[in-house]
């Protein structure tokens, strides 16, 4: 499975009421040599198992993120003015050295308090951030606490609280961002007292990427080329290439759109600003389906981003004046746009496109000589119309992987069909 991440809850040493005792002792005895103490050796423990999981994570996968959200108090008195649990010695959890590994990437201290009083949100977001040896600080924020089904009608937070989080985390230099417990209070229907709909409607009201992370290096991929932009009957089609040089690969990429009539916009003012980004793309094309106004005179860009966060310089611009469109044809194959990435590729392809209209669909992979040797089950099936994805793991029907060499994407729907070649390189 192709995970972005790999993330911890703080689950280290139990915590009250369950607080270990003396039943390591006689592990201790026999490992606890060099150390002063029972406690540091047990915090060693989880230090060691923390950067153990960090270097086989690089070693598999250098691209994906590492993180850990630990209790939000390290130590009581910490910074001064905070009271509670001291996880340094209670639960002999040592976030501050994990912060020091090369191989950790993130921290989500769970600060699952409001402003002022002995857990002060805004003072624990200062101390963490202030911390951070140049990895990225999400404070965690505790949604749960502002719904009546979790939290009671008469305790939960005021309808402010969450939403000055936000905005003091945004303003605090040293954070990147925030992290919600959990997803089942900020469902539509929550009783959170409008926070669902002010993370739509406010803070959360546009495409973004994930911030790009400094300490893994800083080095964007090279620009993507030969961007098109066509109107179709389904919308505009836009399709580019994406650079095969470079220190670092983007795996996707955002869609910049601008409508323009009297002039043709700064190709890098139109990406500096976030409002004009209208996709994220895991393919090197996108259809744009929103109802553009007719005569309109539009301009779209294009950006890679790595597995990292960096984003390369934009594409040249391309245009489209909004004309009307006639009425599509059911006889022809009902997919526009459909690509592979990466191509050439080593172990995965995605495969991507526009179905136009309800359709059965039909993925089979054939090599030169005609012969079929796959049919991906993820890929086939029933599809309503709009975009469609998915990813194909490059073994044949028997599970062996795929020999180097050129091999074709056969889509099928009825008497109609589509074959697009694609290389398997080691």
């Amino acid at each position: 499975y192709d995970v972005d991440g790999i993330h911890f809850d703080d689950y280290f040493y139990p915590y009250p009421s369950y607080q270990i005792g003396m039943e390591d002792q006689s592990t201790f005895a026999t490992y606890g040599a060099g150390f002063l103490s029972q406690e540091n050796w047990r915090r060693d423990n989880i230090n060691q198992f923390v950067r153990g999981v960090g270097a086989a994570i690089r070693a598999i996968d250098p691209d994906i993120k590492y993180g850990i959200s630990p209790f939000g108090i390290w130590r009581n008195g910490v910074p001064q003015g905070i009271v509670g649990l001291d996880a340094y010695n209670v639960i002999y959890s040592d976030p501050l050295d994990w912060l020091q590994d090369d191989n950790f990437d993130y921290m989500v201290p769970q600060l699952y308090w409001k402003f002022t009083g002995g857990q002060d949100f805004g003072l624990l977001a200062d101390w963490w951030a202030s911390q951070a040896n140049g990895k990225h600080i999400y404070p965690g924020i505790a949604a749960y606490r502002a719904d009546a089904a979790t939290y009671g009608w008469s305790t939960r937070y005021a309808s402010d609280e969450v939403p000055r989080q936000i905005e003091y985390s945004r303003a605090t230099s040293g954070i990147q961002g925030n992290v919600f417990f959990r997803a089942s209070n900020l469902r539509p229907n929550a009783a959170n007292l409008g926070l669902s709909d002010a993370l739509r409607t406010t803070f959360f009201n546009g495409k973004a990427f994930t911030p790009y992370m400094q300490h893994r290096g800083a080095f964007p991929p090279d620009t993507p080329e030969n961007l098109t932009a066509t109107q179709s009957e389904t919308g505009v089609f836009i399709r580019w290439d994406p650079p095969l040089t470079g220190f670092t690969q983007a795996d996707r990429f955002g869609v910049y759109r601008m409508r323009s009539d009297a002039f043709i916009p700064d190709s890098r003012d139109m990406t500096n600003d976030p409002a004009n980004l209208i996709a994220i793309s895991w393919s090197p094309e996108f259809v744009d389906t929103d109802a553009l106004e007719v005569a309109g005179r539009y301009f779209y860009a294009v950006t890679g981003v790595d597995p990292m966060g960096f984003e390369s310089q934009e594409t040249a611009l391309s245009e489209v004046v909004v004309a009307n469109v006639g009425t599509e044809k059911h006889g022809a194959l009902p997919i526009s746009g459909m690509g592979l990435y990466p191509n050439p590729s080593q172990r995965k392809l995605q495969i991507s496109g526009h179905i136009e209209r309800s359709s059965s669909l039909l993925f089979e992979v054939y090599d030169v000589l005609g012969r079929r040797l796959a049919t991906p089950d993820v890929g086939s099936g029933t599809y309503s119309p709009g975009l469609f994805q998915f990813t194909f793991t490059l073994r044949d029907d028997s599970g062996r992987r795929f020999a180097p060499g050129t091999y074709f994407m056969v889509v099928r729907s009825g008497h109609a069909h589509k074959s697009i070649p694609f290389t398997v390189v080691r």
